[in-house]
């Protein structure tokens, strides 16, 4: 059976899809946030991460953390902050004996910053090569004389 012409209960249904947003406001997120640099900054040994982050917040995975830069540009703003400061935290583990695995977090953290890129200048020479043949023909001797 069809729906009758004119309906618009399709609408209600796709108003209200997926779940709220966990902070409503720019200023809940921020203070948040900030709680978050504050309990670890209390530790003896402070481990900033997005993953620690998102789990901090009550997401389930850094991707919900960073869908909640695209709810304006004001959330957009402190989201990065936030990531900067986490990358930050990895920039400074680079001077460490063992660099290698803030090397790894900083590509992941920040692809388009951080990646292993080898740049080449070739210049190319061009050759001219010219060659001429020449043969010359021996006369030849009997030996049977």
């Amino acid at each position: 059976m069809a729906a009758p012409k004119g309906n618009q209960f399709y609408k209600m249904a796709v108003e209200n899809l997926g779940r709220p947003p966990k902070y409503e406001t720019f200023e809940d997120l921020h203070s948040k946030i900030v709680a978050y640099f504050e309990s670890q900054s209390e530790l003896k040994r402070p481990h900033y991460t997005l993953t620690g982050l998102a789990a901090f917040l009550g997401f389930s995975s850094r991707r919900n953390l960073f869908e909640q830069a695209k709810r304006g540009e004001d959330f957009y703003h402190l989201i990065q902050n936030a990531i900067n400061l986490v990358a930050s935290c990895y920039e400074n583990n680079l001077y460490s004996a063992a660099p290698a695995g803030a090397i790894f977090a900083l590509k992941n953290i920040k692809p388009d910053e951080f990646k292993d890129k080898t740049e080449v200048d070739q210049k190319v020479l061009t050759v001219n090569w010219h060659e001429e043949k020449t043969y010359e023909t021996k006369p030849q001797t009997n030996h049977n004389d």
